[in-house]
């Protein structure tokens, strides 16, 4: 168990350091390229915080890797921080114009959000994205969870969700977040069921680890055979490859599992050993077909079939992969920001914030899978940095702004002792924000365990 947990914690680390170095290092380079042509000395190009391990000087700036590797920064001012007085320097930061202090400032987000685009077209050009074409509507309904609060609401198999708290429905994958970002909420859908639209009133409930909402319903999908076993019931009934099964008795079904048993044998099991009727499509035609399921040695009913993934591989041009990316980007952006706008109203638990112990396992988790799993990831955590850091909270990127923008306004200066202080508030609550989320990570970590 100890070598067993070694293992895990070292591949955690090197998975980490691998998501979380480029991303510092990009959006600190951001910063650090504007000054260097600004003609803006920069005093310390750091990753992480705290005590200097190593690093070397060179050109005026000194380059450091610091103990607590939780980020970076550029440093701009120099020994200004212990003076009230802006120094005699015609390349410190505060004696460079406005309009130059602000490109400084903001490229490092956008460093991030280039990067996080960039990243994701390579992803989208150099792999095919599984589509599910033949769905045509907004969402559609497959399977609801039995004893559970979407059952409970009179959620079916087919329904077709229109709406969502007077929301469009526009794609799958919305409906997805909206579930994860509304835990312990009522929220009224309206859904469409043989041509007629009704109202449903759904509980979602609450992840009781990570605070997100659950998804009590999937999505529909059809249940394509692939392999037909020799000396099977399907062989003997006839059954062949691709053909679709839409229908056990009567009754619609889809290639889900209700403890570890498909639906398919559930409901062949149901009338066995009587045979059933299924409803097949097949090269464009609906047929049906009387089978006899056979029992395993578990006692499960089987047809003797090999389900195939119900999606079709696209690959897209480089173009293609391009406009995918920036809609993804945007997408996420917009997620993003509802996702904070629910966490300061309260709406949302803190528990869905993810620190270091959660990113680690899910880099570690991400880099076993496969390197476009892990780009993939680097991409999503870029683009929300370069948005955090763009928000007004000082001590961030975005705080620093609003300050410069003030100034602007107001065609007047603060002080450095404001400036100071400014930032020793929003330090103060940046370190009892990670506090929170570092413990939040280790209770969530031990109760997975």
């Amino acid at each position: 168990m100890s070598e067993l947990f070694q293992q895990i914690i070292g591949n955690r680390i090197i998975s980490f350091f691998l998501l979380l170095v480029p991303l510092v290092v990009i959006h600190e380079f951001g910063h650090f390229l504007i000054a260097k042509l600004g003609g803006i000395r920069v005093h310390k190009f750091a990753f992480g915080f705290g005590k200097k391990l190593f690093g070397f000087t060179y050109g005026g700036t000194d380059y450091r890797w610091n103990l607590l590797p939780l980020g970076g920064y550029v440093d701009l001012m120099g020994e200004a921080v212990y003076m009230d007085e802006i120094p005699d320097d015609a390349q410190h930061f505060y004696n460079r114009p406005k309009w130059l202090r602000f490109l400084v400032l903001v490229m490092g987000p956008a460093f991030n959000l280039i990067l996080a685009l960039l990243l994701f077209w390579m992803v989208f050009a150099l792999n095919p994205i599984y589509t599910t074409d033949y769905k045509k509507e907004p969402y559609t309904i497959g399977f609801v969870s039995p004893d559970s609060s979407a059952a409970a609401a009179g959620l079916q198999p087919l329904d077709r969700i229109v709406s969502m708290n007077g929301e469009p429905v526009t794609s799958y994958e919305e409906v997805r977040t909206f579930i994860l970002l509304h835990a312990n909420q009522d929220v009224a859908l309206r859904v469409e069921r043989d041509g007629e639209q009704r109202d449903v009133n759904l509980k979602i409930p609450m992840h009781e680890i990570e605070g997100h909402g659950i998804q009590e319903f999937y999505a529909y999908s059809r249940v394509i055979i692939n392999e037909v076993m020799a000396d099977s019931a399907a062989s003997e009934a006839g059954l062949q490859p691709e053909d679709v099964i839409t229908h056990i008795n009567g009754e619609a079904v889809v290639p889900y599992a209700i403890n570890g048993k498909s639906l398919v044998s559930i409901k062949l099991g149901e009338r066995a050993p009587e045979p059933s009727e299924l409803t097949i499509e097949r090269n464009g035609e609906v047929i049906t077909q009387m089978v006899s399921p056979r029992q395993n040695e578990e006692g499960t009913w089987l047809l003797g079939i090999l389900m195939k993934t119900d999606t079709v591989e696209k690959k897209l041009s480089v173009g293609e992969a391009f406009s995918y990316s920036w809609d993804t980007c945007v997408n996420s952006s917009v997620v993003l920001f509802s996702a904070l706008r629910k966490l300061v109203t309260g709406q949302l638990s803190v528990r869905t914030l993810s620190g270091p112990v959660e990113i680690s396992r899910i880099a570690s988790e991400s880099i076993r899978e496969n390197i476009w799993y892990f780009l993939n990831l680097m991409a999503f955590l870029s683009l929300q940095l370069g948005i955090l850091n763009l928000l007004p909270i000082p001590v961030l990127d975005g705080g620093e702004i609003f300050v410069l923008l003030v100034e602007g306004v107001t065609g007047r200066d603060f002080s450095l002792y404001t400036k100071y202080r400014i930032k020793i508030i929003g330090f103060v609550f940046l370190i009892a924000l990670m506090g929170m989320v570092l413990i939040m990570d280790l209770v969530k970590t031990w109760q997975m365990w």
